[in-house]
């Protein structure tokens, strides 16, 4: 429960970075069901959160796009604002004193991630294995590029130079 809303508060300490402050998170799905989570979230996160009668925020959201093009809205914040309600009943405003404890613990949850992101470039700079496999498939997209059948290994090679540049990144 932790470790993914401590995932969601990166999330959001990082936009607060980029100049973008969440001023509340709005849950959607299953999830929802359960006050223990709402309640963390709002904790870990230091936001309110707001649930809304429609509980399938995608599915929900996916069609108040298709009707607000189909009646060629032009004002989208009230359309929306007509359409969505808040459940009163399971929003939750955060706890000073839990937010107090998982900001202790969240700290001990950033050193963790910052340990494995060192013990795994360490790994990748011990034994090259992904320079390896990324040479391996360059040689491999070179072969068969003559006889046009690149897509999988040029999707392959794409996605392991994508890995590489993120591992470049931490």
């Amino acid at each position: 429960l932790e470790g993914a809303t401590y995932a969601l508060r990166y999330g959001v300490d990082r936009m607060g970075e980029l100049g973008i402050d969440a001023d509340e998170i709005v849950l959607t799905g299953g999830g929802v069901g359960s006050a223990t989570w709402r309640q963390a979230v709002a904790d870990i996160c230091n936001v309110p959160v707001t649930v809304l009668q429609h509980d399938e925020g995608a599915g929900f959201g996916a069609a108040l796009q298709a009707l607000a093009v189909l009646e060629n809205e032009a004002d989208m914040q009230a359309f929306v604002d007509g359409h969505l309600a808040r459940n009163e009943a399971l929003c939750c405003e955060p706890v000073t004193s839990a937010v107090n404890f998982y900001n202790e613990a969240y700290t001990g949850y950033l050193e963790a991630v910052d340990t494995h992101r060192l013990k795994l470039m360490n790994v990748v700079n011990k034994n090259n294995t992904l320079l390896k496999m990324l040479k391996v498939f360059k040689k491999t997209e070179v072969c068969i590029s003559k006889s046009k059948k690149t897509s999988v290994f040029l999707n392959t090679f794409s996605i392991l130079s994508k890995v590489m540049f993120l591992l470049r990144t931490f």
